[in-house]
């Protein structure tokens, strides 16, 4: 195979992987529909990769790759010191864990390593992106409307799970997407990004995940206000929030719309910060797991291990949270705490140098290319609800590709914006 039919391979597995692993659920395993099926596909696909990668022969080996590598380092350290090797290496032991073990994680830093080589995003891409990750959608719609049989049947908790397994991790992909297909139609002004923005957007909504609000608010708002200041102009961006309001009142219009309006009149009330168990329990996790952080601050406990650690380091607090909510605490809700605790505070500073170097990489792009400005915010997106979920295998690896496509870069067509865009851009950098 000649190389470069090698490096096409390689970008159409990196696509497969976004669209198929958020999808693939079990048609064989009722109890295992969700992580345990993702798991193997992830370790497939990136396998695969890795040897595309390496028959390849062409690998650049630049600083940010090699603090990439150091971050995944850091994580086997953590692995070795941890609790539970096994647990940390595979993630998962005993029916426990989530998955997010070392072999993961390396996973996603060779997905990153092989979209900053090999990713394109162009137009076709993006869209067979989008219509891919449309069951998804749907799927997130039927559940809200009561229609699902896995609710009806095998008496599954009537919640939105979609194909995903939990609202929290519905919501933190389906920002991106909102992010995503709103940013290229303000910028593009294409209609087919306008209809994926409301399909996304009902899914945004209906999933009532306030940290994917919070985050998508943030981020749609900004470019709201930037498009204003720059263009000048307040069609698209008019009908951008009309339709907004259109899909919120169509989902309102139902016997459950109380149940959305209420979730969103929570946000200010969990932020109080008196409540020691506000933000639905995250300030009482927080504070629990900074206790286990500060006796282990430079290799952590180990990759899936935080529920161990607490038990054997805090077994007092581990009980009093047990009895207050009935559950037990394995993972920090906070993503960055989480790697702290888990991998050490060296590997939360590694990992954050290496988001913010995949900025600098597209950097000046950001003001020439629609692509590399909505892959950017997409990805904002994604850092900001970070502070209050969790990562998980069925939406990481989204991250990580297309943080691997800013960090090299990776737009096929650089897709100028018109020069006056382009004039006050380099204003505002100057």
């Amino acid at each position: 195979m000649m190389r470069t039919d090698l490096a096409k391979w390689i970008d159409y597995l990196l696509w497969s992987v976004i669209i198929i692993i958020p999808s693939a659920i079990s048609f064989y395993d009722i109890q295992n529909l969700f992580s345990p099926f993702k798991f193997p596909i992830l370790l497939f696909f990136t396998g695969l990769i890795l040897v595309l990668i390496i028959l390849h022969r062409r690998l650049q080996w630049d600083k940010i790759s090699l603090l990439a590598l150091f971050w995944i380092l850091l994580v086997f350290i953590a692995s070795l010191n941890a609790y539970n090797q096994e647990l940390a290496f595979l993630g998962f032991y005993n029916g426990f864990g989530r998955y997010e073990g070392f072999l993961s994680l390396f996973c996603y830093v060779l997905l990153w390593f092989a979209a900053k080589n090999y990713l394109k995003i162009n137009v076709k891409r993006i869209l067979i992106f989008f219509a891919g990750l449309i069951p998804f959608s749907l799927y997130a719609l039927i559940q809200y409307y009561g229609k699902d049989p896995l609710v009806i049947y095998y008496g599954f908790v009537p919640r939105i799970f979609s194909t995903i397994g939990n609202p929290n991790f519905v919501g933190s992909l389906a920002v991106m997407l909102v992010v995503l297909s709103s940013s290229l139609f303000l910028l593009k002004r294409k209609w087919i990004y306008f209809y994926f923005a409301m399909l996304y957007f009902s899914t945004l909504v209906v999933c009532q995940t306030r940290s994917a609000w919070v985050a998508g608010a943030i981020v749609i708002t900004g470019l709201i206000f930037y498009h204003f200041i720059i263009k000048k102009n307040i069609l698209y961006p008019s009908y951008l929030v009309l339709g907004y309001v259109l899909v919120c009142l169509i989902l309102f219009n139902t016997q459950k719309q109380n149940t959305v309006i209420q979730k969103s009149k929570t946000i200010a009330k969990e932020m109080d910060l008196s409540n020691e168990y506000g933000g639905s329990g995250r300030l009482k996790i927080w504070s629990i797991t900074n206790k286990v952080l500060l006796q282990n601050p430079l290799s952590g406990v180990g990759p899936e291990n935080l529920k161990l650690a607490i038990k054997t380091e805090q077994p007092e607090l581990h009980n009093e949270y047990y009895r207050r909510t009935r559950t037990t605490i394995d993972k920090a809700h906070n993503e960055y705490l989480h790697m702290a605790v888990t991998c050490g505070i060296p590997a939360l500073c590694t990992y954050l140098l290496v988001i913010f170097m995949s900025f600098k990489s597209s950097f000046r792009s950001i003001f020439t290319s629609t692509w590399c400005m909505a892959i950017s915010l997409a990805v904002t997106a994604y850092l900001i609800q970070a502070f209050f979920n969790i990562s998980v295998i069925a939406v990481a690896p989204i991250f990580w590709i297309f943080l691997g496509g800013l960090a090299g870069n990776r737009f096929e067509s650089q897709d100028l914006m018109d020069e006056n865009y382009q004039k006050n851009h380099i204003k505002i950098v100057e």
